[in-house]
């Protein structure tokens, strides 16, 4: 309506149903070519479509049998009413829409449509629903040999066992190469294990003392609260940098991108 009038708009009507013939420059304007819509956007709004309604996705019969069938695989003779089935159904439909919504923002990261195994991966480690890194190594090391083989590898490799044949091929085996940006990843692990801080104290209390008094006049610290704050700061960047390395990597890059940054935030439930 903005941009003409209405016999304008009556004009453009008859002409787009073959009432009026239209040449020139009216029918170029008439057929213009729609712009080209980004990879993975028509899922995200069907998942936002999904997340504004209050109707229910799963059928209730076939989810209360599922909730049935797990309870009294973990407890005997378990009863449900039928609001706390609903109630149950509606918290994992918000979960996994949820859910769904970031996997889908992490294979558009990575300029997919498909979503893979590793976008769902990804998309749980930064919402802190997956074990932690030492958790996983711990797991893979039990898995691989017991006690007893452990101390012996560990034993040979430091020189205290006489070691030959294949059990000496096996100590030398070539290094596999390692993956873009996990260097990176090692060395935010070591920050984060360390108790150390990484910046300095007396630029970290200037800044603080700068926006309190942007914010209100004649505020003191103490010294511990001004420690405190730098910890939680600290502990607070070192896994945002963490998550973010995570999804340049998944974009198969090394550099860090203000991209992988607001994805991060996102992922994390920072951002809106």
């Amino acid at each position: 309506m903005q941009k003409g009038t209405p016999q304008k708009l009556r004009y453009i009507a008859s002409a787009a149903t073959g009432k009026v013939a239209v040449t020139g420059k009216e029918a170029s304007l008439l057929h213009r070519p729609r712009k080209p819509v980004r990879r993975g956007i028509a899922a995200l709004r069907e998942i936002r479509k999904f997340q504004a309604s209050t109707d229910l996705l799963i059928r209730k019969m076939p989810f209360q049998r599922l909730v049935r069938e797990i309870a009294n695989k973990m407890m005997l003779d378990v009863r449900f009413q039928s609001q706390a089935l609903e109630a149950l159904q509606e918290a994992a439909e918000a979960f996994l829409t949820g859910l769904f919504e970031d996997t889908n923002l992490c294979a558009i990261h990575a300029k997919r449509v498909t979503i893979t195994p590793r976008d769902l991966q990804l998309a749980r480690r930064i919402r802190g629903e997956r074990p932690s890194y030492s958790q996983i190594i711990m797991a893979r090391t039990m898995q691989k040999g017991t006690p007893q083989k452990l101390r012996y590898i560990a034993s040979a490799a430091t020189g205290k066992v006489a070691v030959t044949g294949k059990e000496a091929s096996l100590l030398h085996r070539p290094r596999k190469p390692v993956r873009r940006g996990i260097a990176a990843l090692r060395e935010i692990r070591k920050f984060q294990a360390s108790t150390d801080l990484l910046i300095r104290k007396m630029p970290f209390q200037r800044l603080v003392r700068e926006i309190a008094n942007k914010m209100m006049l004649d505020v003191r610290f103490q010294s511990q609260a001004l420690e405190a704050l730098q910890e939680a700061a600290e502990a607070f960047l070192t896994g945002l940098f963490e998550d973010t390395n995570l999804c340049a990597i998944h974009a198969k890059r090394v550099t860090i991108t203000p991209r992988d940054l607001q994805l991060a935030r996102r992922v994390r439930g920072e951002r809106p």
